[in-house]
């Protein structure tokens, strides 16, 4: 007969290194491509941003952590019951020990379960990422929109964009080195005296701030129709101050006079033909389409401020500055209208409200909100400012954070020009700071002539095919950034 008192040792023996074996293994299996994404962003840029860091590398790190001191105490376990003398004081090796045996193997399999997906689905990345979003929407100053999926914390968008797409994402990159010398570089192109100074519209006098409102709202409407259906651009300051002459005249944009007319389909008709009258004086070569196309998008426009008091200003909720702020449901409610669903045209207006001080906390322009432009993320990742891993072929910026990631680039690009313009540290930056005198000025001076160097390039590279021979590693095609070397 065997001797049945050695079973139970043999229970403990077997299952505890099992256990150990295969939580060290599979923590190692889960946690390497993790790491792997952390160790492929230094290959890239040098460093990772620190908000990635804190939401994906360290949990990655703490987890790793976990694993280890598990693994140890299972192998502890498995010592105690080969040598029971020699951990025989340590309690919870005493308690590994009873629970290490054939007749826990279920609950065995259900706490290696929970492990596997607390490791896999980067639980605890989603905690961190769900507390300080929910922390960034409450008014606290200097955090207030920090994070977020549109917040200004490149690392947040990339972390979230990794456990979204189950670590297999591909957000981003940013080369802080490469943004410092392309911030030199638009410095220098600023500082030329045949630098081109924005086409910017003249703020509308003597109109009401709800007014104003509404014609910035129209205005960015008709403006985005003329690239959607590639009608020809005027100039838009002169496009702009036919607006503020029809309502010189007509008071068309005060939500009194607006909720007069008896349907979007009366208002979009008049607005389209004094527009028409108007701009036949100035530019009589861009009205040929009557903005006949952008009819039904003022009518709706029209049908969903009827519901909130004829203004603009009327769809931010009275209640925003305790969660979210002004600026986050402002965007929230515009990216409901037509034609301001994409991340172009809506901060477009956005500046346009705040250069023109509609809205009721711009009494100064302060706050400069960068719009999206696909040049300007070309431009960026062809000259290094931007980068992909390596295995990624293609940027369509349609997901992956990448539009939010884009911005944050250039904004941190002009904030660079600034910063110098600022400290004066040559007579370029003095004069720079002469002919732009304010904060958002120079910022929206060096969005400027970045969307133009953008714009010059991709001619540059249409003519040459794109040959990487002419210093071109991306094309632009179709609106996507496609890899050519």
């Amino acid at each position: 007969m065997s001797d049945t008192s050695t079973k139970p040792f043999l229970d403990v023996t077997v299952t505890s290194l099992l256990a150990a074996i295969g939580t060290v293994a599979g923590a190692f299996y889960l946690l390497k491509p993790k790491f792997e994404i952390t160790a492929r962003m230094k290959e890239e840029t040098g460093k990772v941003e620190a908000g990635f860091w804190l939401l994906y590398s360290g949990p990655q790190l703490l987890n790793a952590l976990l694993a280890g001191v598990l693994g140890f105490a299972l192998a502890a376990a498995l010592v105690q019951s080969l040598l029971p003398s020699f951990l025989a004081n340590f309690v919870p090796v005493q308690f590994l020990t009873r629970f290490l045996t054939l007749q826990q193997v279920p609950w065995l399999l259900l706490a290696a379960g929970i492990l596997t997906v607390y490791l896999r689905f980067n639980v605890l990345s989603w905690l961190l990422l769900g507390v300080t979003w929910l922390t960034s929407m409450l008014p606290l100053p200097g955090v207030r929109g920090l994070w977020g999926p549109k917040g200004r914390s490149a690392g947040w968008i990339q972390a979230f964009w990794i456990c979204r797409r189950m670590d297999s994402g591909q957000p981003l990159l940013l080369s802080r080195a490469e943004i410092d010398r392309l911030a030199g570089e638009v410095l220098i192109k600023l500082s030329k005296p045949e630098s081109s100074r924005p086409d910017f519209a003249a703020k509308p006098e003597g109109l009401s701030r709800h007014a104003t409102g509404n014609l910035a709202l129209f205005g960015c409407i008709l403006e985005a129709s003329h690239g959607a259906y590639r009608w020809p651009r005027p100039a838009w300051s002169a496009f702009y101050e036919a607006l503020s002459d029809i309502h010189s005249a007509t008071k068309i944009f005060e939500p009194e006079r607006l909720l007069e007319f008896p349907s979007g389909g009366a208002f979009a008709t008049e607005l389209r033909e004094a527009l028409i009258r108007e701009m036949s004086d100035v530019e009589p070569t861009v009205v040929d389409h009557r903005y006949l196309s952008a009819a039904d998008d003022i009518a709706t426009t029209w049908d969903i401020l009827r519901n909130h008091g004829g203004s603009m200003i009327g769809l931010i909720p009275w209640w925003s500055f305790l969660f979210g702020g002004q600026m986050f449901w402002l965007d929230r409610r515009l990216a409901k209208l037509p034609r301001l669903d994409s991340d172009g045209m809506r901060p477009q207006l956005i500046k346009l409200l705040l250069r023109w001080q509609a809205l009721p906390w711009s009494q100064k322009p302060t706050i400069f909100a960068q719009p999206f432009s696909k040049g300007q993320a070309w431009l960026l990742l062809d000259e290094g400012a931007m980068r992909t891993f390596k295995d990624q072929k293609e940027v369509t910026f349609n997901g992956g954070g990448d539009v939010a990631l884009s911005k944050i680039a250039c904004t941190r690009l002009a904030t660079l020009v600034v910063g110098r313009v600022i400290a004066g540290q040559s007579a370029e930056a003095k004069q720079i700071a002469t002919r732009h005198k304010t904060r958002w000025d120079q910022m929206a001076a060096a969005d400027f002539v970045l969307w133009s160097w953008a714009r010059e390039r991709t001619q540059v590279g249409q003519e040459k095919k794109w040959d990487p021979k002419e210093g071109f590693h991306w094309k632009l095609d179709a609106g996507r950034a496609v890899k050519v070397t």
